[in-house]
């Protein structure tokens, strides 16, 4: 009787643990909500927004493109990555242009292109895209192998090694891909 409430106790610590290392989507439940209203966004833009009041064609064109933006679906979709983000300028770091929120005239002569609350494919990218040396995906942390980021394996963004977005000059071809398999689906 001790041998079998021993063998229950050792199989349920190991399905316990088993649980443990289940998938985890990191930004799974962020990428759902923003790409939702992104494809709700691009449907009723239709055709260049024509036939829309002023008001919600503006709402949508900055959730689209974003302020200032090219209005042309055809072109952000055959285009690749924006060259906002592949310009080498001082201050285009992930945080200059996903975590500090607009001000204008506060970077000294640094015009600040992109930043929170863009539009949503800009901030598609930043929840989306590997932080650094891979984060989260790169087996640190108590994350496993299995984990997920935005709905995509760690081979998505991580074929060339543990890279990712952080700096300038680092993780470019990782913004690539988060822009062709992510970004642009939505």
């Amino acid at each position: 009787m001790i041998r079998l409430k021993f063998l229950i106790l050792v199989v349920m610590c190991l399905v316990v643990r088993a649980e443990e290392e289940e998938k985890k989507d990191h930004n799974g439940a962020e990428h759902k909500a923003l790409c939702d209203v992104l494809k709700a966004a691009a449907t009723k833009w239709g055709n260049g927004g024509q036939g829309l009041s002023e008001s919600l064609r503006s709402a949508l064109a900055h959730t689209i493109f974003g302020k200032d933006g090219n209005q042309n679906l055809h072109h952000l979709i055959g285009g690749g990555l924006p060259v906002d983000y592949k310009k080498g300028i001082s201050g285009s770091s992930r945080v200059y242009l996903c975590g500090l929120p607009r001000k204008e005239n506060e970077y000294g002569d640094k015009l600040q292109m992109r930043f929170p609350g863009h539009s949503a494919l800009h901030d598609l990218l930043c929840v989306c895209t590997p932080g650094p040396l891979g984060w989260p995906l790169n087996g640190t942390g108590g994350k496993t192998s299995k984990d997920k980021l935005c709905g995509q394996e760690k081979d998505t963004f991580l074929k060339s090694g543990k890279q990712g977005w952080d700096s300038i000059g680092n993780g470019e071809k990782q913004m690539e891909e988060t822009w062709k398999n992510i970004t642009l689906p939505c």
